[in-house]
């Protein structure tokens, strides 16, 4: 596999976004496995600081908080998602 992949719009984060439809808990928003082979919770913004910069680089906000205690049957449906979306990765 080639080098892993930047998330669609972001500018700094590197990941595959991690879908399980209606199973996701409500208070999770966007989850994304790294490089690492970790799921993360990815929130993506404005950074209020550099407002006034113009550089829509510098204006840009991304988190990814890693994703723990998640329930077991909640995490085996994550995991599961992500080495689907994985294994649908282009190979190079």
């Amino acid at each position: 596999m080639g080098p892993f992949p930047s998330f669609p719009g972001a500018f700094f984060t590197l990941g595959v976004e991690v879908d399980i439809g209606r199973a996701a808990p409500p208070e999770i928003g966007c989850v994304i496995v790294q490089p690492d082979g970790r799921l993360y919770e990815l929130k993506m913004g404005v950074d209020l600081d550099n407002i006034d910069s113009n550089d829509p680089v510098a204006m840009r906000s991304e988190e990814a908080t890693p994703l723990e205690d998640l329930p077991p049957l909640t995490a085996l449906t994550y995991l599961r998602a992500a080495l689907d979306a994985l294994g649908a990765l282009p190979r190079p």
